[in-house]
């Protein structure tokens, strides 16, 4: 086990081998520094043919954290097994990729790979985070719910109660629920 402490309560990293797997808990939230440790902390890890690492979060993280935190492990040949936030007792789990078949979820997902264009993917909570290609059927039970995407091709997308959507092609997209008010109508951003 690793432990790191910085400053008054400033920041945490506890790095704890299990195996083949690391498990890593981020307890303050000065990211940059937090990305630098894990680095100097993995780099001197590697002997130990770490496969998988665990991160426990205090904080939720944004998109652009989280690309950051899986191109720095990926450097190092390790996969992210999953996020969990350690007060909302919520996770983010982290995928490959999803072939075809129908697939439910209850949490966040992390795809780092491609939706199968002859997939059926439902959310009942979380958002969805993926790195490459989306394709098939998605649908989210929540109205908080998010489609975080780099590439959509061919998607039918449903969220809660408004009917289903087709959409073409977008990248860098987030798609999320709307209020009937605004007509059922989707943000669409960078």
């Amino acid at each position: 086990m690793v432990k790191i402490q910085q400053g008054e309560g400033v920041m945490i990293v506890e790095i704890r081998g299990k195996q083949d797997q690391v498990q890593v808990k981020l307890l303050n939230y000065l990211w940059d520094n937090c990305m630098k440790l894990m680095e100097e902390k993995l780099m001197n890890l590697k002997e130990l043919r770490i496969e998988s690492i665990y991160v426990y979060v205090l904080l939720p993280m944004t998109v652009i954290e989280i690309r950051e935190l899986f191109q720095m492990v990926r450097k190092e040949d390790i996969c992210i097994a999953k996020i969990s936030y350690l007060n909302q007792g919520s996770m983010i789990e982290t995928v490959d990729h999803i072939g075809v078949g129908n697939f439910h979820y209850d949490h966040d997902v992390l795809i780092l790979g491609d939706i199968s264009p002859h997939t059926s993917l439902t959310l009942h909570h979380g958002n969805l985070y993926v790195f490459g290609k989306v394709s098939g059927d998605i649908e989210f039970l929540s109205k908080k719910s998010k489609l975080y995407a780099q590439r959509i091709e061919k998607l039918r997308i449903k969220f809660n109660d408004l009917p289903i959507q087709y959409v073409e092609w977008k990248e860098n997209c987030i798609l999320e629920y709307k209020t009937r008010k605004d007509k059922g109508k989707w943000q669409d951003q960078l």
